[in-house]
């Protein structure tokens, strides 16, 4: 039980953490400079991360 909370408590700081850089990383290019390319990057690697951690969620709650 305690380690299920354990990782649904990381999971929404992950989450939270990954919408407060995404939108700071966003500010930064409309400010400095505007590259889809890079902001396509940013997004994959956020998502990958997410589904990784996800993918650990089930496992956690097993234990």
């Amino acid at each position: 039980m305690l380690n299920g909370w354990v990782c649904a408590i990381a999971f929404s700081v992950f989450t939270v953490s990954a919408v407060l850089g995404w939108y700071l990383v966003a500010k930064f290019i409309n400010d400095v400079l505007i590259d889809p390319n890079f902001i396509l990057r940013i997004t994959a690697i956020f998502s990958v991360l997410a589904l990784m951690l996800y993918l650990q969620l089930p496992r956690c709650e097993e234990k």
